[in-house]
């Protein structure tokens, strides 16, 4: 279960670093106006603290390490 939440979360962090904050909101906005699965998946997918701290310092550490 542990390996599974791990997963989801770097999956959401690659998610967020890859869209940026406002295209990542507005496909799980679009996601929560869906069917039940959607929306299900929308509350999934939605931003965290841990998955946003993470992606925030996991896209400053890649552009330091690219200078």
């Amino acid at each position: 279960m542990a390996i599974s939440g791990i997963a989801l979360i770097g999956f959401k962090v690659l998610m967020l670093m890859n869209l940026g904050p406002n295209v990542y909101a507005q496909r799980v906005e679009m996601l929560a106006d869906g069917t039940v699965f959607e929306q299900a998946g929308a509350w999934f997918m939605q931003v965290d603290v841990v998955t946003k701290w993470t992606a925030e310092n996991l896209t400053a550490l890649i552009k330091t390490a690219l200078r």
